[in-house]
């Protein structure tokens, strides 16, 4: 797994991302890209929606996803976020 990646303009599982959120996708996906990203900036910046297509890509690509968060509220909101995207996806949460 992570062998493969997308390059380039790649259209987008979800098509309202905005172009910060599409570069950030793309950085993590790409081939070229970190084995590790930290995705960090205020409320209501679109962190969450640009990890849910992150995640989902990888998924795709066939690759096995590890998502932290500081908080549990932070990690259930990510996964509902999963599952309301993609119902079908496989996750396994763990915290305290």
């Amino acid at each position: 797994p992570g062998a493969r990646a997308w390059e380039g303009d790649v259209p987008t599982l979800n098509p309202a991302l905005n172009l910060r959120q599409r570069e950030a996708v793309a950085r993590c996906c790409s081939s070229s890209g970190p084995e590790v990203a930290l995705v960090h900036g205020p409320f209501g910046t679109g962190k969450t929606t640009t990890l849910v297509e992150v995640v989902r890509r990888r998924v795709l690509l066939g690759d096995r996803v590890l998502v932290c968060a500081p908080s549990n509220a932070a990690v259930d909101n990510l996964a509902a976020a999963l599952l309301s995207a993609d119902p079908s996806i496989a996750i396994a949460r763990a915290g305290i």
